[in-house]
């Protein structure tokens, strides 16, 4: 069981690491990888799809000598923001996984009211998760305003 999971999700990250590519003839992969290196800090080169950062975090290059920022984000909100997507990116693959196999608990339990109700608080808690990942970036500007006067 623990092998076909983990083929599953091999399997299902393969198109982002096939498509993840940047090819200057796919104009919806260079504009989501564009805006990402944008909103990094970065400087797109569209020429041959790169994304420069320098060493300064905001793209200017790092001068000799000098410590610079290795992070891409120049604030906190920002590299936050970074992690949020992240994050969410992460949980829009594995809860779908996890509700399946939370539904092949279900089916398979053969009349064991166990396994049938362990099966539905899989997807239970999957589903929960899943809303929680996804509503991530209201709840902090929620928090923000109550928060910040």
């Amino acid at each position: 069981m623990k092998r076909l999971i983990l083929m599953l999700l091999v399997f299902s990250l393969f198109p982002i690491f096939a498509f993840g590519a940047c090819d200057p003839d796919t104009p919806m992969l260079n504009d989501i990888a564009r805006d990402n290196c944008v909103s990094g800090g970065g400087t797109w080169n569209s020429s041959n799809c790169t994304c420069s950062y320098g060493g300064g975090g905001s793209g200017e290059p790092c001068e000799q000598g000098k410590i610079c920022n290795p992070i891409r984000h120049n604030t906190f909100g920002a590299l936050f923001d970074a992690i949020i997507s992240w994050i969410i990116d992460i949980a829009l693959v594995i809860a779908p996984l996890i509700i399946i196999y939370g539904g092949f608990l279900h089916i398979t339990s053969a009349g064991d009211p166990a396994k049938s109700s362990q099966g539905k608080k899989v997807i239970l808690y999957a589903a929960i998760g899943l809303i929680v990942a996804i509503l991530a970036r209201s709840l902090i500007g929620i928090l923000e305003g109550i928060v910040v006067i």
